[in-house]
């Protein structure tokens, strides 16, 4: 299991970046061309471009030959292994990117005010009054540790919101992750937080313990050149 984090800030202002719409296949560069503001685009962009780094870094594949698919659930994944799982999630200034030879779900939020009217909607009975307990000035962090998780989980599950929100728990203290499912079995088992930036949480799930030390921060000029000598130039690039 390998975690990778990207601060985008940067790039918010930055120049133009039409060539790096040349790396990702069609469907996904219409997909990103839609969106309204340039920050979203840059957040799916480079979440893309991490995987597709690490993918032909890894399966010895031309940028060419990665070929996608989504699940009936929306889930994306790769057709050229069945041992290269990926999840990517953006907010903020961050992207971050879990790759695994099992599913594997990652989430990253900016913490940010939130109605906790959210929490009673979405959250268990418990995971609700254990918010409600915390100190006032706890809460806000408690709710984006429990908010990640829950997401995380769900992309790793990789069936959307089949799996209601309030059908399992998550206790977070000093002890570790308690999780438990309601009336469901699953095969993820295993949780672990990481602190990219003291603004954000970052929560990661997987069917296996073999978490990381930490998350490998990579910058965006370190990843365009990676890519760049592995992919080449649009036209002379031919394999990795």
């Amino acid at each position: 299991m390998e975690l990778y984090a990207l601060h985008v800030g940067e790039l918010f202002s930055a120049g133009d970046l039409p060539e790096l719409l040349d790396w990702v296949g069609p469907e996904k560069r219409h997909e990103l061309l839609r969106f309204m503001k340039r920050e979203d685009m840059l957040r799916g962009l480079f979440g893309e471009l991490m995987v597709r780094w690490q993918a032909c870094s890894r399966l010895k594949l031309a940028n060419s030959e990665l070929r996608f698919k989504r699940t009936a659930y929306g889930k994306p994944y790769l057709t050229n292994s069945d041992e290269f799982h990926f999840n990517i999630s953006h907010a903020g200034k961050w992207v971050v990117c879990a790759l695994d030879t099992e599913p594997i779900g990652i989430d990253v939020e900016q913490i940010a005010p939130i109605d906790f009217r959210v929490a009673r909607s979405f959250f268990s009975k418990q995971e609700y009054l254990d918010l409600l307990d915390k100190r006032e000035e706890e809460q806000l962090a408690y709710f984006y540790d429990l908010w990640t998780l829950k997401e995380s989980f769900v992309k790793a599950e990789g069936h959307g919101l089949h799996i209601p929100l309030n059908l399992f728990t998550f206790r977070v203290n000093e002890a570790g992750i308690y999780f438990q499912a309601e009336g469901f079995h699953t095969g993820f088992q295993c949780f672990r937080q990481y602190e990219i930036d003291e603004a954000y949480k970052c929560s990661v799930t997987a069917a296996h313990a073999g978490f990381p030390a930490s998350v490998q921060l990579v910058s965006w000029t370190d990843l365009v050149g990676s890519l760049g000598s592995m992919l080449g130039e649009r036209q002379s690039r031919q394999e990795c």
